[in-house]
């Protein structure tokens, strides 16, 4: 009951203190800040944010470097309603309470410039480094259903990664970055408007982390190093971005490898044994032609071929038939080899915004592999999985944006998807937007959304601690919400969201009764464990001036499981961010921003993890010397001790995130 009363306390004053900034005095410079940015994923088309059919954030490059951002879980850990997990390996993005462990963000669907990049064997839309930030121009975040224009993963969210614009100055940049767990990085990058359509940009970068020796009760014996893990927390990090375009003609190549150590002992994996690690690799590459038909007309034309890898090292521990100990590589190979062709035609007239489009997706070769490798003896090499499969969707969708009065608006759309496994799926979404008055807007929504059990999921089996699932079927949602957007004073924005989501065919990890006798840890299987319905409001805040600004966010929703009557997972009652930032002089800030959870139910189990304030604070530098910028970024500097839930495929029921760190990054470009 204190952490809770502190909880409001503490947001009362952050609270009251805004407000007070909200009806400070501004300057003539401050209608600088008054330009509405423009969104391209919430409608597949450039639109403002009030007039976009969704609940809409976008993150600029400019807000990327003033806060000294270096990863995107830190940009989305403060957007109102998102809120970050960490099991060491992995980072998983939860939605307005959504969040079950076992999930590889799969409900959520991540688009570069508009391109998935969601691999169809896990669904996975990781968020640490699918695009490095130095090459971002912006990020879009769009909560609630997607389907309708996207299909299957966008269900709680779109995130949408806009790459840096091709500019004709400041071509060459580069940057270091160093920070707390000997973790060392840099990037360069190339970009060039040679006129008469002629452009180009080559970005690349790196990251290293050595990590650090991490403390563990569950392994607490002196067999297991007494609890501490040593030297098992590494992290290798390459991402690539080649992007071109002639006249009409563009084309996009995007790589993001990453290599994890695993420092949890998860899988049944030996403690203390720094070998074993998931490698992660993508690469998508897309050339698109999009000529102009008319003055009113634009058709797109793209090809694609999308390449994900995926492999594991998991050092076990084994005996033999007479109980003689030994060590054996258990390894995971997965392969996602996809390619596709979309068409989209955008039709804008003063009345209407209409688009429409067709997609083929062809799976030609999904692979899933588990083998022990035999590591100290060949004839101990056994193939538990060697699955093989193909397969294709198909879709079609429309969507029209019809302004029947100059107050009011219609957004209406559908999204038809075949796969050749279960069959087709239908999703429409409908809005109304109304902007009685100058600065207001409401906004009336109704979307469906579903996903499609992936093939890991369905099909994955080993004799150690996983079972398939064939008979599972898509998820589906329906969300209902009202949004009310104001300025209410001058360079101020205000939004209050209310929503309510149902969540029907939930495909979720399910701890059985049976056990591994190898591991001694229980089977899990994924299954349809009933349905869930989350009520709930949001409320943003937002002062912007070339002096100050200082954000608020509060999410407060409540979601219960209907098939049980109980609690959710790790959904979190009371969601909270504020930022403040101030200039000290000419090209210099300082600022402090804050994150609050509240407490969160244990995966399988009836424990409570306790609420969290999580604060981090920045100094950034613009061009202290000519061309160079220099940012300190200070992580959780208050040091607080929280923990995130993990998954049945560990011993712990939760893990302990990262005490006080930080990251300081120069950049200098010419």
């Amino acid at each position: 009951m204190i952490v809770r009363r502190n909880f409001v306390t503490e947001f009362v004053i952050i609270f009251i203190l805004l407000l007070c900034c909200l009806y400070g005095e501004g300057t003539e410079e401050d209608l600088l800040f008054r330009d509405i940015p423009t969104i391209y994923a919430a409608g597949k088309i450039e639109q403002k944010i009030s007039e976009a059919a969704a609940s809409v954030t976008v993150i600029d490059r400019v807000e990327i470097n003033r806060w000294g951002y270096t990863k995107l879980s830190d940009v989305l850990s403060m957007v109102t309603g998102l809120y970050i997990n960490n099991d060491r390996n992995y980072y998983y993005l939860g939605v307005r309470g959504f969040l079950t462990p076992g999930d590889y963000c799969s409900r959520t669907l991540v688009t570069v410039d508009g391109q998935v990049m969601n691999d169809v064997l896990y669904g996975t839309g990781f968020f640490n480094n699918e695009v490095d930030l130095g090459f971002v121009k912006k990020i879009e975040i769009i909560k609630g259903p997607g389907s309708a224009l996207y299909g299957s993963n966008a269900m709680f969210a779109v995130i949408n990664i806009v790459t840096v614009d091709y500019e004709k100055s400041k071509e060459f940049s580069a940057s270091i970055v160093a920070g707390s767990f000997s973790t060392a990085g840099g990037s360069f990058s190339f970009n060039k408007n040679f006129g008469d359509g002629k452009k180009i940009f080559l970005g690349i970068s790196g990251n290293h982390m050595e990590g650090q020796d991490l403390y563990f009760s569950e392994y607490d014996t002196p067999l297991n190093n007494n609890g501490i893990f040593s030297g098992g927390d590494k992290s290798r990090e390459y991402n690539i971005v080649l992007k071109g375009a002639i006249g009409d003609l563009s084309l996009k190549g995007i790589i993001d490898l990453k290599t994890k150590y695993l420092p949890t002992g998860e899988y049944g994996t030996i403690f203390n044994d720094n070998r074993s690690k998931t490698i992660d690799n993508k690469y998508l590459f897309s050339i698109e032609y999009a000529p102009r038909l008319d003055l009113d007309k634009t058709l797109h034309i793209i090809a694609y071929n999308f390449n994900y890898f995926y492999h594991g090292d998991y050092f076990l521990s084994y005996s033999d038939s007479i109980g003689n100990p030994y060590v054996e590589k258990n390894t995971d190979d997965a392969f996602d080899n996809h390619y596709g062709l979309q068409a989209k035609l955008d039709w804008q007239t003063k009345e209407n915004i209409f688009i429409s489009g067709v997609e083929l997706r062809n799976d030609y070769n999904l692979v899933q592999k588990n083998y022990d490798f035999g590591l100290t003896d060949t004839a101990l090499f056994l193939d538990y999985l060697n699955d093989v499969r193909s397969g294709y969707v198909l879709s079609s969708y429309a969507q029209d944006i019809f302004n029947i009065l100059p107050e009011a608006s219609i957004t209406a759309g559908a999204r038809y998807d075949y796969y050749n496994n279960f069959g087709g799926t239908f999703n429409p979404r409908l809005g109304l937007i109304l902007t009685p008055v100058k600065g207001a807007a409401i906004k009336i929504l109704y979307g469906s959304a579903f996903r499609a059990p992936n093939v890991y999921e369905l099909y994955y089996s080993t004799t150690t601690i996983f079972r398939p699932n064939p008979a599972l079927i898509p998820e589906n949602i329906k969300t209902y919400e009202i949004i009310f957007i104001s300025n209410p004073v001058e360079n101020t924005d205000v939004q209050v969201s209310f929503y309510r989501t149902d969540m029907t065919d939930i495909i979720t990890q399910v701890t059985t009764n049976d056990i591994d006798t190898i591991t001694g840890l229980n089977f899990i299987q994924y299954q349809n464990a009933g349905s869930v319905r989350a009520l709930g409001i949001e409320l943003e805040a937002a002062y912007k001036s070339n002096t100050f600004r200082s954000s608020f966010g509060v999410n407060v929703q409540k979601t219960e499981n209907l098939t049980t009557g109980g609690d959710v997972t790790n959904s979190p009652e009371a969601l909270g961010n504020f930022k403040i930032y101030l200039p000290l002089f000419a090209s210099s800030g300082v600022g402090i921003e804050t994150f609050f959870s509240g407490r969160r139910l244990e995966f399988n189990r009836p424990n409570w993890l306790s609420p969290f304030f999580v604060s981090n604070f920045v100094i950034t530098s613009k061009e202290i010397i000519n061309n160079m910028s220099i940012s300190l970024r200070v992580q959780n500097v208050f040091d607080e001790t929280y923990s995130d839930p993990v998954g049945g495929n560990f011993l712990q029921s939760s893990l302990m995130q990262n005490r006080r760190n930080f990251v300081i990054k120069a950049e200098y470009s010419f």
